[in-house]
């Protein structure tokens, strides 16, 4: 049973550990999930920026072909070009328009911004193949840096004869974007082809995002987020240009942003553990109620076992004198039987009768508790009855001593005609009290031996009554007296360690306490203090 007991531990505990590994894998993979959920929606956020982007940008690149269609520019005569391109920069809203020949010669110009630009004749070659583009951060150093944009002006004949490029200033470009709808922790940044800043806002605006990272990234919209100390970046490229837009979101925003979206779920598994908890708490104590009522039949069964040889002992000697007195009457069947021999064979037949009845309560099936109003001092003396055949036997004294007789007259009541101690009432059930006395009796019997003294001690304490069971035997030793009252644990040769554990179980039900004080050598005292019922 002892091995029994402690695999059932190693059971719990591992059931606990189990349920503490899954309940972390879960929350574990619900985070994980939803921080891809996090980045995800970060992601589909830069997205709407660079798309925002690539719009006004294409939207710019479509007015110059409208501005490349018109008759006076494609005229490519200087006078007709200038004056169409005052009119038309008041439309379109440029920082400067200029129109160029084949070779790159500037036809005319709004106004005259970067006194010697210097032009990529890689990219003008590639605008006279007929091709749009939009060129990186361009610095100049009497003019604020731009970025130009370029396209092809075709002659009747569908030949590309000269180029016609705006130029939109680096603050303008925040305009472009739009309202991207981000928190304050996190950064825009619009990087162009060489690393260079076209755009920056947030509180990182003056840090630029490590170039490393950045010429490793695909042009992919599908890039994996770069990781850099505590920031997490996220790429996006930029239609016809070799821009990205990057995003810089520090790693605490995330973690915030991923508790916030996880509190409800988390919320709920909280919940689902604890009425698990609940559940599976229920579940031990009603295993426990059983295994508690297991062990008091079995007590029950262990005791009277024990008590059927004393009783059937008892039994026999009342049964002798009655047997004697009858014989003596029948051969003296003509006198009228002596009225003394009949009072004692009524009062042994009432003794037989109340030993049969005290041992039938042992030996009824074990039912729920009913709580009913018990007089503690009868049951006692009941108890004491059916126990003091094992003492005579042992020539051991068993006596009961009532403290509260010797009380004020407010403890008293009457009862059917007869004085009883108010006091020594209680609610509980009779049957499950009386086997606890009647255990620690028999373990006190067993503990002094021949010759030894068994006192049981009732007595009150403010709203409590008190019993004591009190023995001149052996005593405990203090590691036993820290074991006592666990299950399977016992000193007796043959015992179980059963009976104890069932006593502490019953007062405990009852609302009461069980206490011990001994000494090795010195006796042991058990005492039981129950609430009164008043």
């Amino acid at each position: 049973m002892a091995g029994l007991h402690k695999t059932s531990r190693w059971m719990r505990l591992f059931m606990v550990l189990f349920i503490l590994l899954l309940l972390s894998t879960v929350t574990f993979y619900c985070a994980k999930s939803q921080y891809q959920v996090v980045v995800a929606k970060q992601r589909e956020t830069l997205g709407m920026v660079s798309k925002h982007l690539e719009l006004n940008l294409n939207a710019q690149l479509l007015a110059l072909q409208f501005l490349a269609a018109d008759p006076e520019i494609r005229s490519l005569n200087p006078e007709k070009v200038h004056n169409e391109l005052i009119d038309s920069r008041e439309i379109v809203n440029f920082s400067n328009i200029r129109v160029f020949d084949r070779q790159g010669r500037i036809l005319s110009q709004v106004r005259e911004t970067c006194p010697n630009p210097n032009y990529d004749m890689e990219k003008f070659n590639t605008v006279l193949s007929g091709k749009r583009i939009i060129t990186d951060v361009i610095h100049c150093t009497s003019y604020q840096p731009y970025i130009n944009l370029s396209v092809p002006v075709y002659n009747e004949k569908g030949y590309v004869q000269g180029v016609i490029s705006s130029e939109i200033l680096l603050t303008e470009i925040g305009g472009f974007i739009g309202d991207h709808g981000l928190s304050s922790n996190q950064t825009i940044f619009i990087k162009d082809g060489n690393n260079g800043k076209v755009y920056a806002s947030g509180l990182l605006s003056e840090l630029m995002p490590p170039n490393e990272e950045f010429d490793q990234i695909s042009d992919s919209e599908k890039a994996e987020p770069v990781y850099n100390q505590d920031k997490i970046y996220l790429y996006m490229p930029v239609d016809n240009t070799k821009w990205r837009v990057v995003l810089v979101t520090p790693i605490s925003e995330i973690y915030r942003t991923v508790f916030k979206e996880s509190l409800p779920e988390l919320i709920i598994l909280c919940l689902m553990t604890l009425c698990a908890g609940l559940l599976y708490r229920n579940f031990l104590h009603k295993k426990l109620f059983e295994e508690n009522i297991r062990r008091f039949r079995m007590e029950r069964l262990m005791s009277v076992n024990q008590l059927a040889a004393s009783l059937a002992h008892e039994i026999r000697n009342p049964l002798t004198s009655i047997k004697g007195f009858i014989q003596l009457m029948n051969r003296e069947s003509e006198r009228v039987p002596n009225q003394e021999h009949i009072k004692i064979i009524l009062t042994e037949i009432d003794r037989i009768d109340k030993l049969t009845n005290e041992f039938q309560q042992l030996t009824r099936p074990l039912k729920t508790p009913q709580f009913v109003k018990v007089n503690i001092e009868q049951m006692i003396h009941d108890v004491v009855l059916l126990m003091e055949n094992q003492a005579v036997i042992k020539n051991i004294t068993l006596a009961f001593f009532n403290k509260m007789n010797l009380l004020s007259h407010k403890y008293i009541g009457i009862m059917e005609g007869t004085l009883v101690n108010r006091s020594s009432f209680i609610l509980g059930d009779e049957a499950q009290l009386k086997q606890v006395l009647i255990n620690l009796v028999k373990n006190a019997i067993d503990a002094v031996g021949i010759n030894g003294e068994v006192k049981i001690l009732l007595s009150r304490k403010e709203d409590f009554i008190v019993m004591e069971v009190k023995d001149n035997g052996i005593g405990m030793s203090k590691e036993i007296l820290k074991k006592i009252g666990t299950p399977f644990y016992t000193t007796k040769e043959g015992g179980n360690g059963l009976g104890l554990s069932v006593c502490y179980n019953i007062i405990e039900g009852h609302g009461g306490s069980i206490k011990v004080q001994s000494e090795f050598g010195q006796g042991t005292i058990f005492s039981i203090k129950l609430p009164c019922a008043e």
